[in-house]
């Protein structure tokens, strides 16, 4: 077979909106027909396909039918497990919620999920009471995906944070994002006193010619892309910021609970 080497289409514009579901379907799509080893031209030739179609579905500016997926994944051998959890992403790709209702689908929900965070030009994070993970101390696990806060032309990010959140931190995880909000990046308020609106966990991206949220934790959460829906996450975002404390005056602020608590273990020891 070929070697694999995937052509740049220039396909005609698609009027349908892209949804998180769809270019969810459309990578899952690609990643089938790459594993197969096969070249955008010759699977379209394969399955009697324009290239521009097979495109636009593999980057979710059209979703296929069922039985066109069925027909796509029955011509690479896919089977079993992994045809009908892609199958079952062709279902609702235009909803204005995808919530995961599967251990399947909330597979490819994380999964999607790391693929538009590593993409994102923008993410705000609302976070009442947990850090998230792209401002955890760095591990194995999470040090490839906190590259996109220090790469070259890093992704801009925001975070409110909220005192549970923070309380809840050790001290050294604390010291962590004090550091961080000193890049030019990374804009990270705490909300002392929050709105109704800081009452869950959100997250906000702009990925992939995309924008969309995130709403609840995992395997919960609502992923929403309507342009009336993100309005109004855009008002919560403000209610927020006004609420918040400003940038310097949130790491003042960080920096005051470890020294509280250093404070306090050195009473306690002098018991």
């Amino acid at each position: 077979m070929a070697a694999v080497i995937d052509e740049q289409v220039k396909a005609p514009v698609c009027r349908v909106s892209r949804t998180p579901k769809a270019v969810a379907l459309g990578w899952a799509l690609r990643k089938a027909r790459r594993a197969g080893g096969w070249s955008l031209r010759e699977f379209a030739h394969l399955i009697n396909r324009d290239m521009p179609t097979l495109s636009r579905w593999e980057t979710g500016h059209r979703t296929p039918r069922s039985e066109q997926v069925a027909h796509f994944l029955g011509a690479l051998g896919v089977c079993g497990g992994q045809f009908a959890d892609t199958l079952a992403l062709a279902t609702d790709t235009s909803a204005p919620h995808w919530i995961a209702t599967t251990e399947a689908e909330r597979r490819h929900q994380d999964a999607v999920y790391l693929e538009f965070e590593q993409a994102a030009d923008h993410l705000t994070f609302i976070a009442p009471q947990i850090i998230p993970d792209l401002f955890r101390l760095p591990d194995k696990e999470l040090r490839q995906r906190q590259e996109i806060l220090t790469r070259h032309q890093p992704a801009t990010v925001g975070l409110f944070v909220g005192h549970t959140a923070l309380q809840q931190a050790s001290d050294d995880q604390l010291r962590h994002l004090a550091a961080l909000s000193a890049r030019p990046n990374i804009e990270l308020r705490v909300v002392a006193a929050p709105p109704p609106a800081f009452d869950s966990r959100r997250t906000l991206l702009d990925s992939c010619d995309l924008r969309f949220a995130i709403s609840g934790p995992p395997p919960f959460a609502m992923w929403s892309h309507r342009p009336g829906d993100i309005a109004i996450h855009d008002r919560d975002i403000r209610a927020i910021r006004d609420k918040a404390l400003s940038p310097r005056v949130s790491v003042g602020a960080i920096a005051n609970i470890v020294d509280r608590r250093q404070r306090s273990a050195v009473g306690v020891g002098q018991l």
